[in-house]
Order: C-alpha cells, then structure tokens, then sequence
C-alpha cells in the first residue's frame, strides 16, 4: 500500500508561541516558516534541497534571499531533503493516528456489512436518506396536533410590521458608537 499523505495537522498554539520561531523571527520570516512546514506536510515528506521549490513555498519568492537564512536555521538538509525535526514527530504521530482509526474504520464497515457488500452505493443510501429527512413520517402540524393537542394552541401569526420594526430595532443598536 502507498503511504498516505495528510493534508492536516495538530497545531499547538502554546507550543508556537513558546517556540524560538515564533519569538526569534520577524513576522516575515514566521509567515515564510509556517507556509514551508505546510508545504513539507503535504509533500508528506522532508522539503527537497532545490532553491527555486523553497522561495516558491515559502510564499514571496522576492523575499526570499532576504528572509532565508532565519527561516532555514529551523529546518536541517539529510539526504533527502530539508527536515524540521518537530514537524517529522508531530507528521508520524499524526499519520500513526490516521492508520489506526483507518484501520477500526474497516474493522467497524466488516462488522457492519460482513464479507459481503451492500446492496446499496453510497450516492444511492445518501439519496435515500436525504429523502427521509425531506419527508417527515407524519404530515405536519396534523398529525403532530393530535399527538399533543395543546402543543400549538397559542400560536399566533407576527404580523410582517412587526418583523420590520424588530429588524429596524435590532439594526439600530447594532450600529457601532464612536470610540472616544
């Protein structure tokens, strides 16, 4: 089986902005920084050591000999290509999580369907469901006044003024007073 690519992570806000990259780089160089560790998780591996491909992913390829050397001191180059040690920990504990629900996932569908497939495709139980939902099982407010005859004794129709004013009035104090 080819291994699986994440297109999300876990992020830790304490952890970023306890982090050396978060108090040591400019707001530049953070933004360059994050946009290279998205571009690593979706490669769904280390960044590869080609300058054009870095200064393209980190978001402003004009800034990026400018901005390059504090935004690589994060990452380190194997022979792969560039590393960030924190995002490979926290791209394998992920992808482990994502394996193991896949697998309770299939677990749960053969326990569910057993050796056999379902009768139905996806797009036709989904269909069906949708016309569940559409239709409830019993016409409304009929049937649901006979079940409970008091539940909608008191309703009362609003007349189209009075949604007007209460919108007039809603907009009114919604209107934002001027700082002082």
């Amino acid at each position: 089986m080819a291994q699986r690519r994440l297109t999300a992570l876990w992020w830790w806000i304490d952890r970023w902005r306890k982090s050396t990259a978060y108090m040591d780089m400019t707001l530049e160089q953070q933004g360059a920084y994050r946009n290279l560790l998205d571009e690593a998780t979706l490669r769904g591996g280390p960044l590869p050591n080609d300058e054009r491909v870095l200064a393209k992913a980190c978001g402003d390829a004009r800034a990026w000999r400018r901005i390059r050397p504090a935004v690589m001191a994060r990452f380190e180059l194997k022979d792969d290509g560039w590393h960030n040690e924190t995002l490979d920990e926290v791209y394998a504990r992920s992808l482990s999580i994502s394996s193991s629900r896949s697998v309770a996932g299939q677990a749960g569908n053969r326990k569910r369907w057993g050796s056999q497939k379902p009768s139905q495709t996806a797009s036709q139980m989904r269909s069906q469901t949708i016309s569940q939902v559409a239709s409830p099982p019993y016409p409304y407010p009929d049937k649901e006044q006979e079940r409970d005859p008091g539940s909608l004794k008191d309703l009362q129709v609003v007349p189209d003024e009075t949604i007007e004013e209460e919108r007039r009035r809603l907009e009114a104090n919604r209107r934002v007073k001027p700082f002082r």
